[in-house]
């Protein structure tokens, strides 16, 4: 009878164990997003290759409007992110993953600042006719909008 109790206790312990590990496997593939069909590649369309920039306000201060400008340097498989800004802080410059998805050029942070990574793209870039918008500048007035960017080289 002792021998089945310890069994039970064990077996108990063994599927909260296996529990556990197979909630971590789980919240560990959330937080990476899962793009790796074109990673390989390390190739984008040459339409989204270029220099590219937009200014964005965000809001009226004593001193004047805030503003951030985006200025985007893409090329092969990156982009370089350098911002310039009145009254914002600057977070989340640097390097970033990029990746063909439906027509759309997704930007995902990939720097040392964990507060600028997430499952979904930073920045989401597209071409219509001649004209490219991008998504994922401003402030929260702006931030799901499709804003017109200037592609400068």
């Amino acid at each position: 009878m002792m021998l089945k109790n310890i069994n039970i206790k064990n077996q108990g312990k063994i599927l909260l164990l296996l529990i556990v590990l197979i909630s971590c496997k789980i919240s560990d593939e959330n937080k990476s997003p899962n793009i790796h069909k074109s990673e390989s590649l390390n190739t984008i369309d040459p339409k989204f290759s270029g220099n590219f920039s937009v200014t964005q306000q965000t809001e009226e201060t004593t001193s004047g409007t805030g503003y951030i400008t985006y200025n985007f340097n893409i090329k092969k498989g990156k982009a370089i992110l350098l911002t310039e800004t009145y009254h914002e802080p600057i977070v989340c410059n640097g390097e970033y993953k990029t990746f063909e998805n439906n027509n759309f050029l997704d930007l995902y942070y990939s720097g040392d600042d964990e507060g600028c990574k997430f499952v979904t793209p930073n920045f989401r870039i597209k071409k219509e006719k001649n004209t490219y918008f991008i998504q994922g500048v401003g402030g929260e007035a702006t931030f799901r909008k499709w804003i017109q960017l200037n592609k400068t080289k």
